[in-house]
């Protein structure tokens, strides 16, 4: 369940990116995409943060998306998780809401 909730929030992020660059810019330029996704659990809860990173051909950072879900360790079926940035202003912090600090970023 964890792996493949990772792997949809990657390939959506994914889809994002390169939807993002396809309709724009000069057709000559070629960009890469890298993704990185780390599970860590503590105290019973399973934390995925997912990162996707667009490069151009200099290898300079073109765009960033940042995201990430937690979860308690349960051997109880879970239909649906939302992600921080899928929370919006509902999953808020001292400094502000998790989207608002990723789309600033």
């Amino acid at each position: 369940m964890k792996k493949t909730l990772s792997l949809i929030l990657v390939l959506v992020l994914a889809l994002g990116c390169i939807a993002c660059f396809a309709s724009c810019g000069e057709k000559e330029k070629t960009y890469s995409l890298a993704l990185a996704v780390d599970t860590s659990i503590d105290d019973g809860t399973v934390s995925n943060y997912v990162v996707a990173l667009v490069l151009d051909d200099a290898n300079k950072i073109v765009a960033a998306r940042l995201d990430c879900v937690e979860s308690a360790a349960t051997t109880e079926k879970v239909d649906s998780v939302l992600s921080k940035v899928a929370q919006g202003d509902d999953y808020s912090m001292k400094s502000g809401s998790f989207a608002k600090q990723t789309k600033a970023f």
